[in-house]
């Protein structure tokens, strides 16, 4: 009798069990959505478009002018969901940063040179004044499935997925005379690619309540680079809109990314978390953006983005 008893309890615990573990199943959360804001900085954006010569005596000094960037704002979101074998997950991302900076406007009475841009001519034209200003967008697109280890405090994912990116530049010129002519000069790159991304995200408790994360990415996109060059003449000395020699190129992409933040959850009930976090995020292209130098017209230049981010989310 005693044994008979024994199992029934035993049974009965059994089935308490299951019934709590199916229902942490169901209450744990599997939907994530988070909004970024991003500080960065862009490196190696900077384009020179004029130089000024200063003549001192028999001696002469160039300074180039180059439109500088620095640090601006903007956003993210990703988004995911984790399957209910609680190992593997889907996610997509989409990062934006849309940037303008000026520089000038500069004065030097006959001794503004431009630079060689799409037609030599222009080295040879020399203004007294110029100013430029310099736009660009970057816009990535990804979408990965993670597979989550666990061991001990330790979660590591591994990523795979797909990354499509658009770099586009533009950077607008004007020089001018005191008698009014001016000439306008516009070059303009339009970088797409799309490419398959690995990559691995480490979470590792801290301390009470705060986690690190930790996040590296690499891949290697294939698409193409357009230039464009035009002008809008009324200086006299004669140049037609001109399109650059490296128009609608082929291209290879090596990037990686790299993010490292701190994370602090807040649970609002059973099933849902208010989740904060913030750290640094950047982001770098190979040959994948066009700018100008005092040598030539259009050049190939890495391209990275830079700074700290920090982000609000809810998963449910």
């Amino acid at each position: 009798m005693r044994l008979i008893n024994l199992l029934i309890v035993m049974l009965f615990c059994l089935n308490a069990a299951r019934a709590d573990g199916i229902e942490g199943i169901q209450s744990k959360q599997r939907f994530s959505f988070d909004v970024s804001w991003l500080y960065w900085r862009p490196s190696g954006a900077t384009s020179d478009y004029a130089s000024i010569t200063a003549l001192q005596g028999t001696h002469a000094s160039v300074t180039p002018l180059s439109v500088q960037s620095d640090y601006s704002s903007g956003f993210s979101i990703d988004t995911s969901y984790l399957f209910t074998n609680d190992t593997n997950d889907i996610a997509f991302s989409y990062v934006n940063f849309n940037q303008n900076y000026t520089d000038g406007p500069h004065h030097a009475v006959g001794r503004i040179t431009t630079v060689e841009v799409a037609q030599p001519i222009l080295k040879a034209n020399i203004y007294d004044q110029t100013h430029a200003t310099l736009n660009y967008n970057y816009d990535a697109y990804e979408l990965n499935t993670g597979y989550l280890i666990q061991w001990q405090q330790l979660s590591l994912k591994l990523l795979a997925g797909l990354r499509y990116a658009e770099l586009a530049s533009e950077i607008k010129s004007f020089y001018g005379m005191n008698n009014g002519t001016s000439l306008t000069h516009l070059i303009e790159s339009d970088t797409k690619a799309l490419g398959p991304t690995i990559g691995i995200k480490v979470t590792y408790p801290l301390f009470k309540d705060i986690k690190l994360n930790a996040m590296g990415e690499t891949g290697l996109l294939v698409g193409t680079t357009d230039v464009q060059a035009s002008a809008i003449n009324t200086s006299g000395f004669p140049f037609l809109t001109a399109v650059d020699g490296t128009n609608n190129r082929h291209t290879t992409i090596p990037f990686y990314d790299i993010k490292f933040a701190l994370e602090k959850a807040f649970t609002m009930n059973r099933d849902k978390q208010f989740v904060l976090r913030a750290g640094f995020f950047g982001t770098y292209y190979e040959n994948a953006y066009i700018r100008r130098d005092l040598t030539s017209s259009a050049q190939e230049k890495s391209i990275s983005f830079y700074g700290p981010f920090a982000s609000i989310g809810l998963t449910v």
